[in-house]
């Protein structure tokens, strides 16, 4: 008795009516179409991929361009905001006043979030992906200084702050009609 491992696989391409028998066995719908659809929906557009680059390359350079200028407006937000209080150092000056309204409202680090931001854009601009590395390496330099950022002004403002930070996520904003508010408020 031969077992299917002992076949001779030279000669065991399935024929056409063969194809077709198994593309027809089973019930429309609990096949698993969807995945096919998609498995050669996909394979083309890797295919024709060239002819999209141009119109890829526009959508980045108004995508990059739109966060860009939101992330530059974030962040100077952020920093008209904090006037003399404006430190470079994790550590809040003696006479830090929390802020919570405007664009601290928006996110509780609204000047490293800008930064973020206008990174991200300008990696879309350039489609560069060393300026993509550099941006997630600021991302992680950036949520790590915030970190001991916020232990100082726990140590500083106490359940206020840390209600705050139930309240506001930490370095993007979520609410985008709070963001069109600040950007209001900026132009006035």
């Amino acid at each position: 008795m031969q077992s299917n491992n002992d076949k001779d696989t030279t000669t065991n391409f399935p024929s056409p009516e063969k194809i077709m028998d198994n593309v027809m066995e089973g019930t429309l719908g609990e096949r698993g179409e969807l995945f096919v659809g998609l498995q050669f929906g996909l394979v083309f557009l890797v295919i024709i991929a060239p002819l999209f680059q141009e119109s890829i390359e526009s959508a980045g350079l108004v995508a990059g361009l739109a966060l860009s200028a939101a992330g530059l407006l974030l962040g100077y937000a952020g920093v008209r905001q904090l006037g003399d209080s404006l430190s470079p150092w994790p550590k809040p000056i003696n006479s830090n006043e929390l802020q919570t309204n405007g664009p601290f409202a928006l996110c509780r680090h609204p000047i490293y979030g800008g930064l973020l931001i206008t990174c991200v854009g300008l990696t879309l601009i350039t489609s560069s992906y060393p300026r993509l590395l550099f941006s997630v390496l600021l991302l992680l330099v950036l949520d790590r200084k915030a970190e001991i950022e916020e232990q100082f002004l726990v140590d500083k403002h106490g359940e206020s702050y840390k209600e705050y930070c139930q309240n506001t996520p930490k370095l993007l904003p979520r609410d985008l009609s709070k963001a069109a508010q600040v950007v209001a408020d900026l132009i006035k």
